[in-house]
């Protein structure tokens, strides 16, 4: 479950935890894991409303990024971070594909190249690439 929120003022954050306190009356309802929760402030400007949060008078942890759904998104929806991953992952990748196609034809490195490296890096491309082409060119 996420929650999201646009925070200008106090007023802003205390409604939010106002649903949170109604989700939670929801989950216990419905005996859902409230265990794995955590607050990410994204923002753009240089200062941001950091509210305290809290399910069940448990504060939430706060941390600068998150994983969701593979991306890694981080406070400033920057994705270096993210970035930085799957461009590791790409060239771990091709340098197996090297190690191990000495004997493969073109056709099938082709195929091991689009399915293991290309596939990974395109993969919710649409997220940050207008943000970072750059980072593309530079990645593999």
């Amino acid at each position: 479950m996420k929650m999201f929120s646009s925070v200008k003022e106090f007023s802003d954050a205390n409604r939010l935890q106002s649903n949170v306190d109604k989700f939670f009356l929801l989950s216990e309802k419905n005996y859902l894991n409230v265990e794995n929760c955590c607050v990410v402030t994204f923002h753009i400007s240089a200062s941001s409303i950091l509210y305290q949060y809290s399910l069940n008078n448990q504060s939430f942890d706060r941390f600068s990024s998150v994983k969701d759904l593979g991306v890694t998104l981080d406070s400033g929806l920057s994705f270096k971070e993210h970035l930085g991953k799957i461009s590791a992952k790409a060239y771990k990748m091709l340098g197996f594909i090297r190690r191990n196609a000495s004997e493969l034809s073109t056709r099938t490195i082709k195929i091991l190249y689009c399915s293991l490296v290309r596939s990974g890096h395109e993969y919710a491309s649409s997220m940050w690439s207008p943000f970072y082409k750059r980072g593309f060119r530079r990645a593999v």
